[in-house]
């Protein structure tokens, strides 16, 4: 690698060349194949809804009194034979228990496989951003690899998450429980309180901790990793020194991250909602239409069945929708990302210019805000 001395940007100085290269890619000129594919990449990495998700599993009250509300329903007895739901006639509770837990495994196997893909398609968004090459199928092939060792990395974090959350919570529920706190709720919920009190405060603390070594591996040790081939933990490792070694630039990069996190959320929120209200009133007003045209449709299992089946298709179409409004946000981030790391990280330097190394960026002129000289423009995509 060619012997490059830079100049570390601050954090506020990166945010206009951010600005500028979005503009750069997306709008000159506007290309639907550059669009749609940084849609996609937006998707599968959550970068374009710029928001978490979480899958909550109630628990629908007592299932144990299920049985006997079936069976005493308006005081005549029960006939022998097995149990069955109350709302699906025919539907055993061997059956229901199989459904459930198809149900389950699934929804975990998926979650499973949308991690390996975001992993992959994480590398490959930086690489796009980065190099202006956009094609999937060809970034899936170059990355794969690296994308495994991030997504081994997510499985991991997510296992230490899933384990402190139970240390956290669950030493204090035991504790609880081992008092008899639950057997005799109403006259010691007090000490129930009391270790919640304690618990969540050293929960949010450590899910703070998790976050910034989330953000610092998602944005830094990745393009490390992926550059210098080398695994997750040895990224991790350079990566943190460079972090100690400069600690108050990277403390306001968090800082500013945090701001123009809020704002483009406050920004997307806005748009999705109008996207909703455009897709959400119109159904609205056609099942109420054909609701009042047609009570009893909706008691046909085979109009309800219908009626899912049409919801379900229509999420795709949702959903990439939502990834185009949401890719100049993506497109933003991860310039933000190379504008800081990039005056930092030679090999970095190097790699967003494989038409050969320039001069070395020089620092910004004191007041001024022009673009730092190593933001220049994507080389010409692959279409």
């Amino acid at each position: 690698m060619p012997d490059v001395q830079l100049t570390p940007l601050s954090a506020v100085d990166c945010v206009r060349p951010a600005v500028s290269r979005t503009e750069n890619i997306l709008f000159h000129p506007m290309r639907w194949s550059i669009w749609w594919r940084l849609a996609m990449l937006g998707l599968a990495t959550g970068e374009a809804a710029n928001q978490g998700f979480s899958f909550n599993f109630p628990s629908g009250g007592d299932w144990s009194k299920i049985g006997d509300a079936a069976g005493s329903s308006g005081g005549t007895a029960s006939t022998p034979g097995p149990a069955t739901f109350p709302h699906i006639p025919g539907l055993s509770d061997a059956r229901l228990a199989l459904m459930v837990t198809t149900l389950v495994v699934g929804i975990f196997a998926l979650i499973i496989v949308h991690m390996w893909v975001s992993s992959v398609a994480r590398v490959m968004l930086f690489d796009a951003i980065a190099t202006g090459r956009y094609r999937l199928r060809e970034g899936w092939k170059r990355w794969g690899s690296h994308g495994l060792r991030y997504f081994l990395f997510q499985l991991a974090y997510m296992a230490v998450n899933f384990a402190l959350m139970l240390m956290i919570f669950g030493i204090p529920l035991i504790i609880a429980w081992r008092a008899g706190v639950f057997s005799h709720f109403k006259e010691r919920w007090g000490v129930l309180l009391a270790e919640l009190l304690v618990a969540l405060p050293i929960y949010l603390v450590v899910a703070l901790v998790l976050a910034l070594f989330y953000l610092m591996v998602k944005d830094f040790v990745v393009p490390v990793m992926a550059l210098e081939h080398i695994n997750m933990p040895e990224a991790i490792r350079k990566v943190w020194d460079m972090v100690k070694s400069a600690k108050g630039d990277y403390t306001i990069y968090v800082l500013i991250k945090i701001v123009l996190t809020i704002a483009v959320s406050i920004a997307l929120t806005i748009v999705y909602f109008i996207f909703a209200l455009i897709l959400i009133v119109p159904a609205v007003i056609i099942a109420i239409a054909v609701g009042v045209s047609s009570p009893h449709l909706f008691q046909d299992p085979a109009a309800i069945a219908l009626i899912v089946v049409l919801g379900i298709c229509a999420v795709p179409p949702a959903l990439f929708v939502i990834g185009l409004i949401g890719t100049p946000a993506v497109a933003f981030y991860q310039s933000f990302v190379l504008n800081f790391f990039g005056s930092r990280y030679a090999p970095l330097w190097v790699f967003m210019h494989p038409e050969g190394v320039p001069a070395p960026p020089a620092a910004p002129l004191p007041g001024g805000h022009e673009p730092p000289p190593y933001d220049i423009v994507p080389p010409e995509p692959t279409a």
